[in-house]
Order: C-alpha cells, then sequence, then structure tokens
C-alpha cells in the first residue's frame, strides 16, 4: 500500500459525501425550478428539511459503497469497475429512500426529487471519482505514487506487454531491475 493510494481513498469517502448532497440539492433545484417540465409544485418543499433528511440518509449510501468495495486500498482501478460499483450503490440508496417514502411521504414529497437524485448522484460521484483518478495519473506522470516494479522475464526482453505497461503512465508502474 502506498500512501499516495491511501490519501486518494481517504478523500475519495468525503468526495462521495460531497457529490451525494450536491445531487440531492441539485435535484431539489430542478424540481423546484422546472414547472413547465414536471409541473407545479403541489407540496412546500423546504430545502433545508429535505438536505436534513437527505444527509440522514448519506451515511448509510456510504455503508453500501464500503460494502460493494469502492473504499478499498488498491491501485488505480478502472472506471468501468467504479461505474458499475457506483450504480448499484445509489440504487440501493434509492432503494432504502422509496423505503422510507412507503412509510412516510412528507420526507421526500416528491418522486422527481428521488428520480432526479438518483441520476444526479451517480453522474456526480462518478465525476469525482473520474477527477480523482485524473488527479492521480496526473501524480504517476511526474513520479509520484509509482510502483516500482522487477521484471523477471526469461529471454523475451522485449515483451509487449512489459513494453506496454511500462509506457503507458496510467497503470503507475516503474521498472527498477530486469531479471532475465
Amino acid at each position: 500500500m502506498k500512501r499516495s493510494e491511501l490519501a486518494f481513498n481517504i478523500v475519495s469517502v468525503p468526495l462521495d459525501a460531497l457529490m451525494l448532497l450536491f445531487a440531492a440539492w441539485a435535484s431539489f433545484y430542478t424540481r423546484v425550478h422546472s414547472v413547465t417540465l414536471v409541473g407545479p409544485v403541489q407540496y412546500q418543499l423546504v430545502l433545508k428539511t429535505f438536505l436534513l433528511t437527505a444527509g440522514a440518509v448519506l451515511p448509510v449510501v456510504l455503508l453500501i459503497f464500503v460494502f460493494l468495495g469502492l473504499y478499498n486500498i488498491r491501485g488505480a482501478r478502472k472506471l468501468s469497475w467504479q461505474l458499475g460499483r457506483i450504480l448499484v450503490g445509489v440504487s440501493l440508496g434509492l432503494f432504502l429512500v422509496m423505503v422510507l417514502f412507503f412509510f412516510n411521504n412528507q420526507l421526500f414529497p416528491s418522486r422527481f426529487i428521488i428520480l432526479a437524485g438518483w441520476a444526479y448522484g451517480i453522474l456526480l460521484v462518478f465525476l469525482g471519482r473520474v477527477l480523482l483518478q485524473m488527479m492521480q495519473q496526473t501524480l504517476f506522470r511526474y513520479g509520484k505514487g509509482l510502483h516500482y516494479v522487477v521484471i523477471i522475464n526469461g529471454t523475451n526482453t522485449d515483451s509487449q506487454i512489459i513494453q506496454d505497461s511500462l509506457k503507458n503512465p496510467k497503470w503507475g508502474l516503474k521498472a527498477i531491475r530486469e531479471l532475465s
């Protein structure tokens, strides 16, 4: 485990929380200001109450992310893998909100807000992960946070896999020795 990986992993938790809260705010704002798209607001929507309720659901969604492995300490992950986990995590969080809505429809008086929050949540959490990965890859280009590897290769010293992995800075690898 590298310190840079630990730092990016630690930063990803509050970044995900911030993005989910921003998704809640954006869905609320979209609902209030899209009367022509969705129709008139029939319930009294109070932003403070909505954000407090969303903040109460937030730790559960982050816990779902933990169980899905989004905070495991590993090297750079593929964005497609992360997108799949984010999609499942936010969807499970939406299911929790729908269960809460079933028991008390005053918590989230607008179904559009719930649906928009789901879409914004997936989009914004994924965007946050993309930004983190771009920052990590930028650091790789400057030689920070690289994994140093020893290449153990029989007689074929020009193996295409080895050459590709060392030339691609996204992988974060640097050969320090080659053993034949």
